[in-house]
């Protein structure tokens, strides 16, 4: 997989992991190069490995890009995660989107997604 942010163009191993803390990540700088990272996520098969898109998610978050976050776990493979509803529901919180946590949240108890006092 070919990824390219401003100049630089990097080919990337399906087996490399993308988004840990230092990483590939971090040469983000905006909506534009987020795009192609959730696209790489999921040709690659990793849009259900809950600690990238976790990561991945908080990089949405806070590059100012929530509504990328929210279809990004949206696309997750398992919204039985509690630990990545709390993440959205608290991101969307602090961002002041009241009616997009009350979305998620209706989602996730549509599918049974287990809930806790958060």
């Amino acid at each position: 997989h070919t990824v390219t942010n401003g100049t630089t163009v990097m080919v990337l191993s399906p087996r490399l992991p993308l988004l840990t803390r230092g990483s590939l990540l971090n040469l983000c700088k905006g909506l534009k190069d987020l795009k192609p990272f959730k696209s790489l996520i999921i040709v690659s098969g990793l849009i259900d490995n809950e600690t990238i898109i976790g990561e991945f998610i908080r990089g949405c978050f806070d590059l100012g890009a929530p509504e990328l976050a929210v279809s990004t776990f949206q696309a997750f493979g398992n919204l039985h995660s509690l630990l990545l509803q709390n993440l959205v529901i608290r991101r969307l919180c602090n961002c002041g989107f009241y009616e997009d946590v009350l979305a998620v949240y209706r989602r996730c108890r549509l599918v049974d997604c287990p809930s806790d006092d958060y």
